[in-house]
């Protein structure tokens, strides 16, 4: 009798505990087909394949992940909508990337000014890059490139100088 009640009560809590682990178990697989999903993105951009990149970075912004994973997809399908002159969509994710990742501030200025300089519209991108946090600016290599090549396209050999000097450091 002990063991059938035993028995009863162990089978009452895993029944009550059931709806816990059923929620831990699709927030997990959820978690998983977020990370393949960004993963495959990343491995069709940079194998070339941008209209694939564009529509896998688009499918992984549709699930709700932390800011860092918006932004890099919607980096990725801004800069496959870029590839392939689909500027009206790249400028939405960019938008998506400004809107819903605004902690990834370097992140959306590498990308837009980036996409910008690719256009020759250096005024825009030095704009951008100007607006940047100067610790945050001087920290980060990609953002003096994209300064250096932006002033090159200016004409500005004073500031490219400079530019050159720090990068040297």
């Amino acid at each position: 009798l002990f063991f059938i009640c035993y028995f009863i009560v162990r089978l009452i809590i895993a029944t009550l505990g059931l709806p816990t682990k059923i929620r831990k178990f699709r927030i997990r697989k959820r978690h998983e087909a977020a990370h393949v999903t960004l993963l495959s993105g990343m491995k069709e951009f940079l194998e070339g394949r941008y209209t694939k990149a564009e529509k896998t970075a688009n499918k992984a912004l549709k699930f709700k992940e932390s800011s860092e994973f918006i932004a890099i997809n919607a980096a990725i399908a801004a800069r496959s909508a870029h590839e392939l002159s689909r500027y009206s969509q790249r400028d939405e994710f960019i938008n998506v990337l400004e809107n819903k990742a605004p902690d990834e501030k370097a992140l959306h200025a590498i990308t837009k000014a980036e996409l910008l300089l690719d256009e020759n519209h250096y005024e825009e991108a030095l704009n951008i890059l100007h607006g940047l946090d100067t610790v945050e600016k001087n920290q980060q290599n990609a953002i003096l490139r994209l300064e250096l090549k932006a002033q090159q396209q200016a004409n500005n050999w004073e500031k490219v100088l400079d530019l050159v000097d720090q990068l040297v450091k």
